[in-house]
């Protein structure tokens, strides 16, 4: 018996048994914040009566004197809910839940909080941050639309509601930001009609945003058509599995033997390969290999032929998100018991060859459900972003040599902290664990492609329709020269880079011209898979997993505030750290119009005050701070020492007063 409810059955006696009754009825609240909760907002009711007021202090909520009867709490109430737990029957506790996070965050938090600025400012940047550390990311408030928010895992990010509270800041109907990441701000920058423009250095960081952001020109019969495509797959899977096990068994029989095995004789079973890859699959668990399987197939019979461009790409990334999911809960699953292993290893013995396992049709049908959540936030996004908005625009580059098609009203960032992740490792690890799951097969998409244009006139850039055999004629004509000689990067003026105007074909970064790495097959084989994968996600389908480990440079270099930068040489990482500032926030300045500004949340770390830092390299680079704020949690030791439990960030508006190249 819990103890609160042991005390009420204690005082029964003196309260009487109504009264008793009444309060086992309730559900006790096990968080202390949600009695406390619980006690501020029954504390003018308490005062009113003795018995209430004796109900008050023992901890329990009496119910109004007005009730005859109380009924039961809620069936699946949950601790730290107060609306559930007294089952909505107290009005003060429902006037309380009525608060909205913003008016939660209005109020000074128990963290540290430092203002610099403007108090009107300062109390907008200040609720934005409360919001940050209160509910952290990539969940959102209870209130707050949460659209694509958080689909697909990617580290750190700014939490949705608190980049939506900063955007009253921020002026013009134009976003960009320079270190997009998974793409929050840009999904909230299209739920509030405004043009966005993002740019980052991974290939995942492009990947993700690109899916969270995209709306289907075609809208509902596009997402109609990737919930039946879902379905196809859980129906192929069965004849998939079968695929799959004969090509094991075949590459079993097959495979040499290693130079520490005897070769077997003739007549002698050949060993088994259990460790050595068995198809380009293989890094994909096992039980999720028919379903890829079945989605290739599906793909590559043409049963998507009519559909939009990009709904090849977008379902292999709902696969991926299945992927991330299955692995991240495969360690929460309580292993079986004995007699359940044995049933299990029977029903799987007596299963055909023809026939999936159990667990290989619960992965279709798990790959299904994603592809039906997928649809539904797309649904809401669609829904949320007001008429005429333009699409979204994701550039995988270093924002300090990236193109922008025109100026931008506004920037909202949150830039790498100094010597903290490495985000291009990350990405590496995700494909590299999804392997062969998420690679655009490049002859199907070429077909796809083409079966999608022969009925398109050509434009003036030859982009889409035309001869498609002409365009892959093209596009392998370009491969070989560029890997006969491969040309310079192409020269961009510091004064002209971020100017109105056409934007400049793509040519890529200096390190996407590394023929060592392979750069340049990686971008042939982006430009094949075009219009098969959703705009902007190219170069993460087009790079192949390598079993070397011999990743292009646009996997590995290029990455600002990396913790190897930091662990490979601790002294120089300081003045590194402060070149960085000054290119990306220099390409920041040429990127805004005059009277633009700029919300850069930032965080500490190796020593370095980051709030300083941003502060000095944006006035070098032509932007004045207009306010800042500093939230941190530090708890002052017994010697005098403070200790940082938590890490210290900062959230800085700066604003571009004059453009030197207009003046």
């Amino acid at each position: 018996m819990p103890a609160a409810l042991a005390r009420s059955t204690r005082l029964a006696p003196r309260l009487g048994a109504v009264a008793a009754s009444r309060l086992r009825g309730f559900r006790v609240l096990a968080s202390p914040a949600s009695r406390r909760v619980r006690a501020a907002a029954l504390a003018p009711a308490a005062a009113a009566s003795p018995l209430r007021a004796r109900h008050h202090r023992a901890g329990f909520a009496a119910p109004p004197r007005a009730s005859p009867r109380v009924p039961s709490p809620r069936v699946g109430a949950r601790a730290g809910d107060p609306a559930r737990a007294l089952g909505g029957h107290t009005a003060a506790v429902d006037d309380a839940l009525r608060e909205s996070y913003l008016d939660v965050a209005s109020r000074p938090s128990r963290f540290e909080e430092t203002s610099h600025g403007p108090p009107d400012v300062c109390a907008v940047l200040l609720q934005a941050m409360r919001v940050q550390w209160s509910h952290g990311y990539p969940n959102t408030p209870r209130g707050f639309p949460r659209l694509t928010h958080g689909f697909h895992e990617y580290p750190a990010g700014m939490q949705a509601a608190a980049a939506d509270r900063i955007l009253d800041l921020l002026p013009g109907d134009s976003l960009l930001d320079p270190f997009m990441g998974g793409g929050t701000s840009l999904v909230v920058a299209l739920s509030r009609g405004r043009e966005a423009f993002g740019v980052d250095v991974s290939p995942l960081a492009a990947f993700v945003a690109a899916h969270r952001t995209w709306r289907p020109d075609e809208g509902r019969a596009t997402l109609e058509a990737m919930r039946a495509a879902a379905r196809e797959v859980v129906e192929g899977t069965p004849e998939a599995a079968a695929n799959v096990r004969a090509e094991e068994e075949a590459r079993r029989r097959d495979r040499p033997p290693r130079a520490d095995e005897e070769k077997p004789a003739s007549s002698e079973k050949k060993p088994e390969a259990a460790s050595a890859p068995l198809s380009s699959t293989s890094s994909v668990p096992r039980d999720w290999r028919p379903a890829q399987r079945a989605l290739a197939a599906h793909l590559a019979s043409g049963a998507l032929d009519g559909a939009e461009a990009g709904v090849a790409g977008a379902l292999w990334f709902c696969l991926s998100v299945a992927l991330q999911r299955a692995q991240k809960n495969r360690g929460k699953k309580r292993r079986p018991y004995k007699k359940q292993r044995a049933k299990a290893a029977k029903r799987a013995s007596e299963e055909t060859e023809t026939a999936a396992s159990s667990p290989q049709i619960d992965a279709a049908r798990a790959f299904e459900k994603v592809v039906d959540e997928y649809c539904d936030r797309l649904a809401s996004l669609m829904e949320a972003t007001p008429a005429g908005t333009p699409a979204a625009k994701t550039i995988n580059a270093d924002v300090r040599v990236a193109s922008l098609p025109r100026r931008v009203d506004a920037v909202l960032t949150s830039p790498p902290y100094p010597g903290v992740y490495d985000y291009l490792s990350f990405a590496r690890k995700v494909r590299a664990g999804s392997g062969a799951a998420i690679e655009l097969d490049v002859a199907a998409g070429k077909a796809a492609a083409r079966r999608n244009e022969e009925d398109e006139p050509a434009n003036e850039g030859g982009e889409r329709g035309g001869s498609p055999g002409d365009v892959a004629e093209e596009v392998d004509a370009e491969a070989k020269a560029d890997d006969a000689s491969p040309a310079p990067p192409r020269p961009v003026p510091a004064d002209s880079r971020w100017v109105d105007g056409p934007e400049p074909p793509y040519r890529g970064t200096p390190r996407d011209r590394d023929e060592k790495a392979g750069g340049e097959r990686a971008r042939t084989r982006a430009r094949k898979s075009k219009n098969v994968v959703v705009p902007g996600s190219e170069g993460y389908f087009g790079t192949a997993v390598p079993r070397d480990r011999s990743w292009p440079a646009a996997w590995t270099s290029g990455e600002i505030g990396a913790r190897r930068a930091l662990r490979s040489d601790p002294r120089a990482f300081a003045a590194a750290w402060e070149a960085e500032q000054m290119g990306w926030l220099g390409a920041v300045s040429r990127s805004l119009r005059v009277g633009g500004r700029a919300a850069i949340m930032v965080g500490d770390g190796a020593n370095i005050d980051t709030r300083r830092s941003v502060i000095d390299a944006g006035k070098r680079a032509g932007l004045r701070e207009v306010a800042s704020v500093t939230m941190a949690l530090s708890h002052e030791m017994s010697d005098g020492t403070v200790w940082n439990a938590a890490r210290r960030e900062h959230l800085v508006l700066l604003e571009k007063e004059s453009d030197a190249s207009e003046g």
